[in-house]
């Protein structure tokens, strides 16, 4: 019997791993091909070339639809995910039943169906999908239900995806350390060039909790603990040239030092964390990244004040959120297509717990809420805690 069930794991796991290899090459491909998709001048120049324009973004829809459907079959998320997605897309045909092919339609289109990036379901995410808190495939469903553009599906689906323990532990061992706190880094994945070379350089002086790097051929994650609570950084390698970092910190431990990381895209500041990213050359990644981890605060550096301008500022980004969605209730997005390089490549948010984390759960999740109602005070509770939603 407990062959049997081992043997069950281990078909699991290796499922789970090829799910997330497949799901990792489509993530890639729907990004290049949103960038591609961004309409130009020539795409609005007359009715006939808006018509041809409008027509090729309503094939690539379809198209679109079997990636994401073929993203999630390897996991076991059942048919309410598949279901939500297949519901996305019958929503998102309707939009292409024009009657006048006026200018502008081109780029309206574009950013309505495929690119725009909405400030509350960025917020939603946030709290769904960080931290090593985990969420149920029902949960999934629900965010894809809130999902209006192509570029936001797939920011839900990365982020629930990269943060779901169980999918992430499929990944084999290669290596593993300890850094002179005595904290693990682990070595998960198919071994690469830049992923080993982020392993074996990995400062072991640099105080850290445990430390996850996953490794796939054009991907490389990142999961790092008592880094603002559970930073997680995603490394896209496929390209030829410059190296994206993509990071999210879910706990604003510093909003000052925060400020000042580098890219940091101030838009996202929230009480539910920011996110950033930035260029490397492959030569200078290692030292780059890592003098980066080096500067994101940690719960120590919390100030102690409660009449700190730390605290004030965090409960103002907190009010100029509910002030942009008032503001936005027409046109409520975030980005749009004079962006549209940066859109198509937004980070997600990731996280992911190695160790036992069922049992706080609901603890967790019970916290965030209190703090989001209370904010001072809850700051105030943290502020002398290492290990901040860890406990």
């Amino acid at each position: 019997m407990e062959i049997q069930e081992n043997q069950e794991e281990r078909m699991k796991r290796n499922k789970n791993f090829e799910g997330l290899k497949n799901f990792f090459i489509r993530d890639i491909q729907i990004k290049e091909l949103l960038l591609k998709l961004a309409p130009t001048s020539l795409d609005d120049w007359n009715e006939e070339s808006r018509i041809q324009y409008i027509d090729k973004l309503a094939k690539n829809l379809k198209y679109m639809e079997n990636e994401f459907l073929y993203m999630v079959q390897n996991f076991d998320f059942g048919p309410e995910v598949s279901e939500s997605i297949q519901s996305f897309f019958s929503k998102a045909k309707e939009s292409f039943l024009i009657g006048k092919y006026e200018k502008g339609v081109s780029l309206e289109i574009y950013q309505k169906q495929f690119s725009n990036m909405h400030l509350k379901l960025l917020e939603e995410v946030k709290n769904k999908c960080v931290g090593y808190i985990m969420t149920s495939p029902h949960d999934l469903a629900k965010l894809i239900g809130q999902a209006k553009t192509i570029n936001e599906l797939l920011h839900v689906i990365h982020s629930y995806i990269v943060n779901n323990n169980e999918i992430l532990q499929a990944m084999p061992i290669i290596d593993k350390k300890e850094n002179t706190i005595g904290e693990s880094i682990t070595f998960y994945g198919e071994e690469n060039e830049i992923s080993k070379k982020i392993f074996d350089d990995f400062p072991l002086e640099l105080d850290c909790g445990i430390t996850d790097i996953l490794s796939l051929p054009n991907q490389v994650l990142m999961m790092i603990r008592d880094r603002a609570h559970a930073m997680t950084i995603d490394i896209d390698i496929h390209e030829k040239d410059d190296i994206l970092v993509r990071y999210f910190v879910p706990k604003l431990c510093n909003i000052n030092r925060i400020r000042k990381l580098p890219g940091i895209d101030t838009q996202t500041i929230s009480v539910n964390g920011a996110m950033g990213r930035f260029r490397v050359s492959p030569e200078e990644l290692t030292s780059q990244l890592f003098d980066f981890i080096d500067r994101v605060p940690t719960d120590a550096d919390i100030p102690r004040n409660v009449g700190d301008p730390f605290i004030k500022d965090l409960i103002k980004e907190e009010n100029d959120i509910d002030d942009k969605e008032k503001k936005n209730e027409e046109t409520n997005f975030l980005f749009c297509v004079e962006d549209a390089r940066n859109l198509a490549m937004q980070a997600g948010k990731e996280g992911r717990r190695m160790s036992k984390i069922k049992k706080l759960q609901q603890k967790i999740k019970q916290a965030i809420r209190e703090f989001k109602d209370k904010p001072m005070k809850k700051i105030k509770g943290d502020s002398d805690d290492r290990t901040g939603r860890d406990e």
